[in-house]
Order: C-alpha cells, then sequence, then structure tokens
C-alpha cells in the first residue's frame, strides 16, 4: 500500500480493550469524528509500553483537540488484558481504547502490516472528520 495521505481510512470494526472490558468499536462509530491510531507490534516486549504510556500520557491533549487516540496491535483483547493490568509496566493504567487487530484487516488495511514478522510495523495515523487520512 503506498502513500494514504488525502485518501478515505478503510472501514474497519474490531474488538477493544476499554478500561479491561471487552467493547466492539469501528470506524462508523467514529464517523465524522477525529481519530488517531497508533500500532505496536506485540504486547509483552520491552519498548511497546513506551509508546502505549506516552500516549496514554497524551490522550487528554488529544481529546481536547476533539482527537479520540487508539492503540492497535494484532495480539488479542485477552492478551491486552493481561498485559495491561502490570502495574510494574503501566503503574497508571491504560485508560484509552486498544483494538485487538487478531485477524490483520485493520493493520492491512492502512498499510502498516509486517510481512515478514506477522505482526504491525510501528506507525501512526490521523484521520480526519470526513474518514480521510492527515
Amino acid at each position: 500500500m503506498g502513500n494514504m495521505i488525502g485518501k478515505a481510512a478503510p472501514e474497519w470494526s474490531a474488538a477493544v480493550y476499554d478500561n479491561g472490558e471487552k467493547t466492539v468499536m469501528s470506524s462508523e462509530s467514529l464517523a465524522g469524528k477525529w481519530y488517531l491510531i497508533y500500532w505496536y507490534p506485540f504486547d509483552f516486549t520491552f519498548i511497546c509500553p513506551t509508546e502505549i504510556v506516552g500516549f496514554e500520557q497524551l490522550k487528554d491533549d488529544f481529546a481536547d483537540d476533539g482527537i479520540t487516540v487508539i492503540g492497535c496491535s494484532t495480539d488479542s483483547w485477552h492478551s491486552h488484558n493481561a498485559w495491561f493490568k502490570d502495574e510494574s509496566i503501566f503503574p497508571s493504567g491504560v485508560h484509552h481504547h486498544v483494538l485487538a487487530d487478531t485477524n490483520q484487516k485493520i493493520t492491512k488495511g492502512f498499510g502498516m502490516r509486517n510481512k515478514e514478522l506477522g505482526c504491525s510495523f510501528r506507525g501512526t495515523v490521523l484521520v480526519d472528520d470526513q474518514g480521510r487520512v492527515q
């Protein structure tokens, strides 16, 4: 997949970690809203918590600008739930949505799939209120 800037974001739907609850989130549920999706490769790794904690610390700043922050990896909701409970890694918890893209449809749709490793690349996409990638 090439450059997506200015193009329509793909439609998507997935299970999401939501403060320890399993819910469903979709591009449809975010229609008319700005959102940011950041990808990280795997749960239970050394580097990935820094991204998650960083976006957690900035989520209110994004919210002030009307942007919903969403994390995404190809791990399952159960994996997210187990990892995010570890207070030694996430002392303040994870209070923003994290997608469980187990079928990798979202990751592939946004061109974030690392084919060699079977997971996502690290990356960030901003989608505007018209559903276009910025």
